[in-house]
């Protein structure tokens, strides 16, 4: 192939992936100026189902239990745990659901991993909302993605597909930020997975929150650089 063609297409190939990071951040800009509407609703409420998950999933395979667990349509959760590490379980809220967030992201450009991992979310989803979740609306919109989750990496097209895991993904990590930015700034609060993890390590609950928070801030910058930065410069 002659090289003019050769630098054509590359180049073609750089214009398209930086129309693409264009396109999701412009969505995700409109996204968070509607955040507050029912249309980012449902986003929300996942992301405080992976929340609360991940807090149960640590305590769990740190040889704990569950005892019970609450996940509620006024965008509230909590997990009643017994055992385990407590360190772990405490911490494992906002980085749990961070980790889904950037999972759901990255697995757009690989159909193995997003297979495996909608197959996963899915059958997680369901295990959760059949042994805990008792909130009608809550277990109504979960139930929509545990569908979603199964049939998207099977019978979606695959462009739409892509798009969704790209938005949902980068939205459900964004989500994690204004919800640790909530927990910061809010002076009536109380019991937040800061407050328990002063409890645990006697060090201010406002370091785990700016600690929590510049984390997720790093996630996301490298997670937009790893997928990106090549394919445009």
């Amino acid at each position: 192939m002659p090289k003019t063609k050769s630098k054509r297409k590359k180049k073609k190939a750089k214009d398209a992936n930086r129309k693409e990071l264009l396109i999701l951040i412009a969505v995700d800009v409109f996204a968070l100026l509607i955040w507050d509407t029912p249309v980012v609703y449902p986003v929300k409420l996942l992301v405080i189902a992976f929340h609360e998950i991940s807090h149960a999933l640590a305590a769990i395979f740190t040889g704990g239990s569950v005892l019970g667990m609450e996940v509620n349509s006024g965008l509230y959760g909590a997990v009643n745990s017994e055992g385990g590490n407590e360190f772990l379980i405490a911490s494992a809220g906002y980085l749990g659901s961070l980790i889904f967030g950037f999972l759901i992201f990255i697995s757009a450009d690989n159909k193995k991993l997003n297979l495996i991992l909608s197959t996963s979310l899915s059958v997680i989803l369901l295990l959760f909302i059949a042994n805990f979740f008792t909130d009608a609306i809550a277990i109504l919109i979960l139930l929509g993605y545990v569908v979603f989750f199964y049939i998207a990496p099977r019978y979606l097209n695959p462009k739409i597909n892509y798009w969704t895991m790209r938005i949902l993904g980068l939205l459900s990590s964004l989500y994690v930020i204004f919800d640790i930015k909530e927990d910061l700034f809010a002076s009536d609060t109380f019991g937040t997975d800061a407050d328990r993890m002063a409890i645990i390590t006697t060090v201010p609950a406002i370091y785990w929150s700016l600690l929590w928070f510049s984390v997720s801030l790093i996630v996301i910058f490298l997670m937009i650089k790893k997928t990106y930065y090549k394919k445009i410069f």
